[in-house]
């Protein structure tokens, strides 16, 4: 079976330098909302496709494939990330992503959601996936495909490790 992932292409939204809580709660939640960049190539398959049900994902594959996903679930969406304090005072943006991911890591649940509960989601994805039986592509999102390469790793597939996920860039995984 061939398991080909795909991050999002890269989403058309500008970060500012410093946020206070709101502020970052806002971003994010513009982030979520923003459409992606118009890829420079495009691909073909007749592998399903499958998307997560957040639009960045959802328009890449529209985009590069040139159809929509064939099945789009929440399964895979973007681990949720708010403010890890609530503060006026304004911290580069870069000290929001880390203490959040952080949190996201240790279980701290000021976070949505626990490490432990993103790979739960993601074991159920590749269950359903595997039950399936059929080599497919999936567009999902940089630490859900992190934590996804890391479980398909543990059931036998091979592929690379990358550090970082490019945007709309295909990782394939065989077993």
């Amino acid at each position: 079976m061939t398991i080909i992932l795909i991050r999002h292409l890269k989403v058309d939204f500008r970060w500012k330098p410093f946020y206070d809580a709101r502020g970052f709660a806002e971003a994010c939640a513009g982030y979520n909302d923003a459409p992606v960049v118009r890829p420079l190539e495009t691909f073909t398959t007749d592998r399903p496709i499958w998307a997560s049900s957040m639009r960045r994902a959802v328009d890449t594959a529209r985009l590069l494939f040139g159809r929509e996903p064939d099945r789009v679930t929440d399964l895979i969406t973007e681990v949720p990330e708010v403010p890890f304090l609530s503060t006026s005072f304004r911290f580069p943006r870069v000290v929001w992503d880390a203490f959040g991911r952080l949190e996201w890591l240790l279980g701290v649940m000021t976070q949505p959601e626990s490490y432990a509960d993103t790979v739960r989601r993601v074991d159920k994805f590749l269950e359903g996936l595997l039950a399936a039986g059929k080599d497919c592509v999936v567009v999902s999102h940089g630490w859900v495909l992190k934590v996804m390469i890391r479980r398909l790793a543990a059931i036998g597939f091979r592929g690379p490790r990358p550090i970082y996920l490019g945007n709309g860039v295909p990782f394939t995984y065989r077993r």
